[in-house]
């Protein structure tokens, strides 16, 4: 082979060469632009789905904070109903508690006029002076300040003794001696 074989050989294989590289280049450009527009779709798609979800942030956010304010104005207003019951049940107790004193205080009045009364029937019914006690009625008026004699004895002396007896057994009552005096058969 002669020299100038192998340089033609040589010039045929670098035309070759120099063509698929050519191609090879053409192509590397190629795929360079395909992979920036993918890279660019991907980008605006990855910009939208963030926008998209910026939105739907900023909706949940907004949501958040109206149901964060209902529930603010939610408890300010049972707060507000704790306090009118408080005040109520405040109120109501205070009544109750007026009224068991009251009551509290005419049970004991009662009571007293009730030992008044038992006092007033103990004494004449032990009395020397009396003759016949089961014929006396000892009771009280409505308000409990009077204890009531009534019933029958038989001399005005047995009628003047009952009414000092009960004066004397009814401490602070007033006395009202409505005895009749009758004769015994």
């Amino acid at each position: 082979m002669t020299w100038r074989s192998v340089a033609g050989l040589l010039l045929a294989g670098a035309a070759v060469v120099a063509a698929g590289c050519r191609n090879t280049a053409d192509g590397a450009r190629e795929d360079a632009r395909r992979a920036a527009r993918e890279a660019q779709k991907a980008a605006d798609d990855a910009k939208k789905e963030l926008d998209r979800a910026a939105r739907e942030a900023k909706r949940a956010a907004g949501e958040a904070q109206r149901a964060a304010d209902d529930a603010r104005r939610d408890v300010q207003h049972a707060a507000s109903e704790a306090r009118d019951a408080m005040r109520e049940a405040g109120a109501e107790a205070r009544k109750a508690g007026e009224d068991a004193r009251r009551d509290a205080r005419a049970s004991a009045a009662d009571l007293n006029a009730a030992k008044q009364l038992l006092d007033v029937r103990t004494a004449l019914a032990v009395s020397q002076e009396i003759s016949s006690a089961s014929d006396i009625a000892v009771r009280s008026d409505e308000a409990g300040r009077t204890v009531i004699l009534t019933g029958s004895v038989p001399t005005g002396a047995e009628k003047d003794a009952a009414g000092r007896i009960a004066r004397a057994s009814a401490d602070g009552l007033r006395v009202d001696n409505r005895l009749q005096v009758a004769a015994r058969p």
